[in-house]
């Protein structure tokens, strides 16, 4: 079995710990059925604190590459099978809940206010050509679209199937594997997921109430990161929006760097807060992933790229050995949402909507100065016990999302839940009384 005093040399905290374990998992170094080194031993060969390590060993736990039995130690489970990526979201919150239990774990968008397209949009088809093979990737009226609405200007768009089709391309396309990535901590789990399928060794960055600290995106640029995944608005989960002098201050730390930053923003139009990019700020190589599907719907699953013309054309050349292109139907659909008076309106109430929704939540919990969520779809709650209190939300019917799963490295914060708040109409009663039972008192 493999030495784990040579394994684990230069281990310098929980998150490469995690990574180091994951490595020896897959490639089989561990088998099914062996026993890790116990956590004093881990410790003690990497200098980290036991409590660090238990962590990183709880967090493997949750994902399903080993078991934790008391005394007896943590053996590895079906290791072989744990060379597919895992989806660390989707598979550790239900998919369906039962009849009657309030769903606030999914993530998702109101149905309910998805645009009712047929009752606004008269598509008019008749001069619509049949496309061929050599059509352009992007029609031209969305094009238009996304320059007036994006400020695009000399910059290059394409298009994809959805926002995470997007950033797997990016990945896949602009870097080589096994690059250092850095992603904000915690993050949303798919982000994860696609940097574990290229083979890209991920960095987590802190935040704080204003977004990623300077701090930590300075010293992970000084550690050889390539990239950096950062959702400037709507954060998931945290449900902030970067703050304008965070933005500078990043803008200032990139300049000149090298590092190519992909913005997940996901939120599309469907936020409360004014544009936050950086594009056009310095020295700065950046592809902005721009969603818009949550306001529309995942039926209109469409993301725009932004960036620089040698990239985009990147994207676009290894997109031929897949489906080439995205439908111009739908495109030419977007393009007419995009510009239609009545859309516009219902954009702008759906956003007001959702930042009532998320206030409503937060200002009825006993929060204090831990009060940070304010834009997008989802609340981030601190809890003194994330198991307790997800045990005693299941006994008032209501489901949350556990917020262990949306740490990059394990939390040495309180444990949080993400509360997804996009249909909740109202606050009951129950909800508020067993998260202010269990949120830390200041």
């Amino acid at each position: 079995m493999t030495s784990i005093k040579d394994e684990l040399t230069g281990v310098q905290n929980a998150a490469e710990l995690i990574a180091q374990l994951r490595r020896l998992i897959v490639e089989g170094r561990y088998r099914s059925g062996d026993r890790l080194p116990s956590i004093r031993e881990i410790a003690r060969q990497t200098s980290l604190a036991p409590g660090t390590v238990a962590k990183a060993i709880s967090q493997l736990a949750n994902e399903g590459a080993v078991i934790t039995e008391g005394r007896s130690g943590t053996r590895i489970l079906e290791a072989r099978a744990n060379k597919q990526s895992r989806p660390r979201l989707f598979s550790m919150i239900p998919n369906k809940v039962a009849p009657g239990v309030l769903d606030l774990s999914n993530g998702f968008p109101d149905s309910r206010l998805f645009i009712p397209i047929s009752a606004l949009i008269d598509l008019d088809l008749t001069h619509f050509a049949i496309n061929n093979y050599l059509t352009p990737p992007v029609l031209d009226e969305l094009s238009a679209a996304i320059d007036e609405r994006f400020k695009v200007g000399e910059l290059s768009v394409t298009i994809t199937n959805g926002s995470l089709d997007a950033i797997d391309r990016i990945v896949a396309t602009a870097l080589a594997k096994g690059s250092k990535v850095a992603v904000e901590d915690p993050t949303f789990p798919p982000l994860i997921d696609i940097l574990e399928r290229h083979a890209m060794e991920t960095t987590p960055l802190s935040m704080n109430q204003e977004g990623v600290t300077p701090e930590a995106l300075s010293e992970a640029i000084r550690g050889g990161i390539k990239a950096v995944i950062l959702q400037l608005r709507c954060h998931n989960p945290k449900g902030i929006t970067t703050s304008t002098e965070r933005v500078n201050q990043l803008a200032e730390v990139l300049d000149g760097s090298g590092v190519l930053v992909i913005e997940d923003d996901h939120s599309g139009l469907t936020r409360s807060t004014d544009d936050r990019t950086l594009i056009s700020r310095g020295d700065i190589e950046v592809l902005r992933v721009v969603g818009f599907s949550k306001l529309y719907g995942p039926d209109l699953r469409i993301a725009a790229i932004i960036g620089g013309k040698s990239n985009i054309e990147k994207l676009n050349e290894d997109r031929r050995l897949g489906p080439s292109w995205t439908s111009h139907l739908i495109q030419r659909l977007l393009a007419r949402l995009m510009v239609h008076d009545a859309a516009t309106s219902h954009n702008e109430r759906v956003a007001e909507i959702y930042r009532s929704r998320m206030a409503n939540l937060i200002g009825a919990l006993q929060l204090g100065d831990n009060s940070l969520s304010k834009d997008g779809l989802n609340a981030w709650i601190p809890t003194t016990s994330e198991s307790a209190v997800i045990a005693d939300l299941a006994r008032v019917a209501v489901a949350a999302a556990p917020g262990s799963i949306f740490n990059v490295a394990p939390s040495t914060d309180h444990d949080h839940l993400r509360i997804t708040t996009a249909s909740l109409d109202t606050v009951p009663d129950s909800l508020l009384e067993v998260l202010n039972r269990w949120i830390p008192k200041n």
